[in-house]
């Protein structure tokens, strides 16, 4: 637990990084308390009629699972990839929507996730299962940390809602990098590729001119 809580107070360095409000040490405490007691909510869900769909091999795996390292999650709005221009600055799309998902863990392998959020001026657990994709992102993140050196908690998941993509974002130098997380067609990339998002979003910015303004 000791490290979980220090690999959060790293947050405050990813949520300045990418031009978003700073978050306190009391303010990443209180999304750790928040997800440790929604795990053990979790935990109490699963029954051995469900165990398949929230992502656990068998029942028991529910009683040893631990949280690995959180994603604070930044979305980017339709209208401000619509408006994005060569040149601009991508990380300035990026908005903080006080969120984290935290994986769900049994043996180190991902199995399911939490997601927390702060409402009324407090984290509270929000949603629980997503295997498929919570696997596929813990999957891509280690991948990336790995070839790249990048510490798995410098890591943000970047959803561009209206064309229903997910990336995970990070910094390297002075820019801001996402990988897929699956084949991507419009970027031309295998999951778990690095992409400058300059070029990411350069190349998305037309599909979303196109875009109906409906959820995909």
């Amino acid at each position: 637990m000791k490290s979980l809580v220090a690999a959060l107070l790293s947050l405050g360095f990813v949520t300045t990084a990418f031009a978003q409000p700073a978050r306190d040490a009391s303010t990443t405490r209180e999304a750790y308390v928040a997800a440790a007691q929604s795990l053990q909510t979790f935990q109490a869900m699963v029954t051995d009629q469900n165990f398949r769909q929230m992502g656990f091999a068998t029942p028991a795996e529910a009683k040893i699972a631990t949280l690995g390292h959180p994603l604070p999650v930044a979305m980017v709005q339709l209208d401000d990839l619509r408006a994005y221009r060569p040149g601009n600055d991508p990380a300035a799309l990026l908005r903080d929507l006080h969120k984290m998902i935290f994986p769900v863990l049994v043996s180190n392998q991902v199995r399911s996730s939490i997601t927390v959020e702060r409402r009324d001026s407090h984290w509270q657990g929000t949603s629980f299962g997503a295997p498929r994709l919570a696997g596929m992102t813990e999957s891509a993140r280690r991948a990336s940390s790995s070839a790249s050196g990048v510490a798995p908690t410098s890591y943000v998941l970047v959803h561009v809602a209206a064309l229903n993509r997910h990336y995970l974002g990070h910094r390297a130098g002075n820019r801001l990098i996402l990988t897929t997380i699956v084949d991507d067609p419009v970027l031309k990339l295998p999951a778990g590729r690095d992409i400058p998002a300059a070029d990411a979003f350069g190349a998305l910015a037309p599909v979303a001119q196109q875009h109906n303004g409906l959820p995909s």
